[in-house]
């Protein structure tokens, strides 16, 4: 699989997931387990402001290669954080 292509299922998986928690996190009769979920994107939330309060040029693709996680999930993090008021 080229680099392209990756990127683009990334975004796919990460989209299916976003829609997957708007819609009840039901598949197959089943729950997800929010509150792993909710713990998880703690975590991310966090390694994205100590990154930042350690270099506050770091970039977007940087913080995505510390948190393990795509630069547009880095967006919708900081747009939380923005929103939340932790972050400006």
């Amino acid at each position: 699989m080229n680099l392209a292509k990756f990127e683009n299922a990334l975004k796919i998986g990460e989209t299916a997931a976003i829609e997957f928690k708007r819609a009840g996190g039901q598949k197959g009769g089943q729950n997800e387990d929010s509150e792993t979920t909710q713990k998880t994107t703690q975590k991310t939330a966090q390694k994205i402001l100590d990154a930042i309060s350690n270099n506050p040029n770091v970039t977007r693709l940087e913080l995505s290669e510390i948190c393990g996680i795509t630069a547009d999930g880095v967006k919708w993090q900081l747009r939380n954080l923005t929103k939340s008021g932790r972050t400006h």
